[in-house]
């Protein structure tokens, strides 16, 4: 099943944003300059998820907590507060 992935945050530092670009999350310089932003407004990123294995990983590789969206095909890195 595809799934959009979304992150709750937006600035990452340079460890956070090497992991999270192996995803295709795009990202732009932001003061100070060694913060990162995600802009996740312009561009949405997709995952195939056809396992509950395949969600275990993903987890797992985050080491946060996933929420997931079956209504609107959504999984969020649940990684900074709302």
């Amino acid at each position: 099943m595809k799934f959009e992935l979304t992150t709750t945050g937006f600035e990452y530092d340079e460890e956070d944003q090497k992991q999270l670009e192996k995803y295709g999350f795009k990202f732009s310089d932001s003061n100070p300059p060694k913060t990162k932003q995600y802009l996740n407004d312009i561009h949405q990123v997709f995952i195939e998820i056809n396992s509950l294995k395949n969600l275990e990983d993903l987890s797992k590789e985050f080491g946060v907590e996933l929420i997931l969206d079956f209504h609107q095909m959504i999984i969020e890195i649940y990684d900074d507060y709302k």
